[in-house]
């Protein structure tokens, strides 16, 4: 990829054929595989998600906004849409204030946020890893390394600091906890915790991985 930074236009207006959407679409991949210091290749078979948990991470998709992409705080690939209506995409790296820098068409760019945001429906997707310390689903009474990671992503969405523990148990007040964001996040709150679970955490936590902005404090 290209290296300077240039102020431009993002209107992506001059790559409307098909073959170029798609590569616009692509392009974005290899920024946001890139910013986790993995490989995309879009000759490959197997499909973006797939390549992505080969490699360790897996694959999130969602609709927010601006709030949404600073809280997630995480590299990130969005679907714009230009004057004409059509689709094409760049990926964010990194987000202080108003300034933004992005990858698009193979060239690193800055700019203004609130530029992209007008032109943004929404549309988001991100990467992002499981903890080290999962193995399992985790289910009420439940113990281990683990429950010592949810206690701290559930203390940071609290702004509190970590309960003090020495046998890791998943106990009824964690359990209470983790149904009350369960319910926030539009989940079933059954009080176990999988992938689904984990990953709303870690969107709403901003832990682990690359960050947008490195100056936030995560846990």
């Amino acid at each position: 990829m290209a290296s300077a930074k240039t102020a431009v236009n993002t209107s992506g207006e001059d790559k409307q054929s098909p073959t170029t959407l798609v590569s616009s679409r692509e392009r974005a991949y290899q920024s946001l595989f890139n910013a986790w210091q993995i490989t995309y290749d879009p000759k490959n078979s197997l499909t973006v998600c797939e390549q992505a948990q080969k490699q360790g991470l897996l694959c999130h998709e969602g609709k927010g906004t601006l709030e949404t992409l600073r809280q997630i705080n995480k590299p990130v690939l969005l679907r714009l849409i230009d004057t004409q209506g059509k689709d094409y995409y760049l990926t964010l790296n990194s987000l202080h204030g108003d300034n933004v820098t992005y990858a698009m068409d193979n060239e690193t760019k800055s700019g203004d946020i609130n530029e992209i945001i007008r032109k943004w429906p929404g549309d988001y997707e991100i990467l992002w890893r499981l903890p080290k310390e999962y193995t399992d689903t985790l289910k009420p009474g439940g113990s281990g390394p683990f429950v010592t990671w949810l206690d701290k992503q559930l203390a940071s969405l609290e702004g509190k600091k970590a309960r003090s523990r020495l046998k890791n148990i998943y106990d009824e007040e964690m359990v209470k906890k983790v149904k009350t964001f369960q319910t926030a996040a539009g989940l079933n709150p059954d009080g176990i915790v999988g992938p689904t679970t984990i990953a709303q955490l870690i969107i709403k936590t901003g832990s682990d991985g690359p960050m947008l902005d490195d100056k936030k404090g995560v846990n």
